[in-house]
């Protein structure tokens, strides 16, 4: 659950990257100190990661202390980037899903694209070293989201339209098809005091 809600690299959240000291329970944030590149990365914390590292708090994973795990209260996750890797690989064999770790991280960025999520902030909190790299990696995704916004833009210029035209005799305006228009007679209903509504966009006229 905390790789996809943070979208970390597999050692990005494991001992000794990151420990209780990256964490800020006080103001809702965390951080991620040592990133791909050396950079660090700050967040703030939702409800559903604050309860998990609470948890975790008062219920640590001192009870492991193999080869793989080292039972020390200062790591919020006390294993090696192997134990973790084999598994969640395990338990996502277990579930029937064919996913890796990386899965989850790529899931992360993949929710963020599709849910609207300003790019650049993405990106940031992908820890990629740049938009240009969110874009390489996620162009599918992008794709997708951009094909569904402007499908959404065409509904609600459709349904603007219908409504226009319905209403279009009580406010004295001229509802007409560009297409049936020359570019003259357009020119010369821009030109007077009329409103002109088209079925594909809406023009104001004096005040465009």
């Amino acid at each position: 659950m905390t790789y996809m809600l943070t979208g970390a690299r597999l050692s990005e959240i494991l001992m000794p990257k990151f420990s209780w000291a990256d964490i800020d329970f006080e103001n809702e944030r965390f951080r991620l100190p040592i990133r791909k590149g050396n950079k660090s990365s700050e967040f703030p914390l939702d409800e559903v990661l604050l309860e998990i590292f609470r948890e975790l708090k008062q219920n640590p994973y001192e009870k492991y202390n193999t080869k793989d795990a080292k039972a020390d209260s200062q790591y919020p996750f006390p294993f090696t980037p192997d134990y973790i890797s084999h598994k969640i690989s395990r338990l996502m064999a277990e579930a029937g899903i064919d996913a890796s770790t990386h899965d989850l991280r790529d899931s992360f960025v993949s929710h963020l694209i599709y849910l609207g999520f300003n790019l650049e902030d993405v990106s940031k909190l992908a820890g990629h070293s740049s938009i240009k790299v969110t874009e390489q990696h996620y162009f599918k995704q992008l794709e997708d989201r951009r094909r569904e916004m402007l499908s959404s833009l065409g509904e609600h210029i459709q349904d603007a339209a219908k409504t226009l035209t319905k209403n279009a005799d009580n406010e004295g305006s001229r509802v007409v098809d560009p297409d049936t228009l020359s570019d003259t007679a357009i020119d010369d209903l821009l030109s007077g005091p009329s409103r002109i509504r088209t079925w594909n966009r809406r023009i104001m006229s004096p005040a465009l």
